[in-house]
């Protein structure tokens, strides 16, 4: 029973090392790409130079690029949530608190130990939302800048 019961927790730790890499492993995919991806439209810009008319349709393309790395993101945070939810479960069953911690302090918990401890700025999410329309914003105003 001894044995079992060590097999059980020793699978279970296993489990988490393991999911713990992947959703490490599909937030730094995500804004890898993402950040290729605004490079790539930053880099087109330069290469551009002074050919202002260009500006509006790189301004539409790099928001249709973005838009379509969002929803690539939104598909990979959501896998990252289940991952997120599945560490949780391990982490109460091994009284292990990294991700339960980060969880409550995010959920803003009324816990009052946990109370001080709040995180702010803004999460992944809201970033890639005002990566994906900023972006395309960007080029637009400086095309009007230049334009006047």
């Amino acid at each position: 029973m001894v044995d079992e019961e060590q097999n059980k927790i020793e699978n279970l730790r296993l489990e988490y090392q393991l999911t713990q890499d992947m959703a490490i492993h599909y937030d730094t995919m995500n804004w890898t790409i993402g950040t290729i991806l605004i490079a790539g439209v930053f880099g087109t810009i330069g290469l551009i130079g002074e050919k202002l008319s260009v500006y509006p349709t790189i301004a539409v393309l790099s928001f249709l690029i973005l838009i379509i790395w969002r929803f690539y993101y939104k598909r990979h945070k959501d896998i990252q949530h289940i991952k997120f939810t599945r560490l949780h479960e391990i982490e109460k069953e091994l009284n292990l608190q990294q991700h339960l911690r980060i969880k409550t302090a995010d959920d803003k918990s009324i816990d009052k130990k946990m109370k001080k401890e709040k995180i702010f700025g803004l999460k992944g999410d809201y970033r890639a939302t005002l990566l994906t329309f900023g972006v395309p914003a960007v080029i637009l105003i400086i095309y009007l800048l230049k334009t006047k």
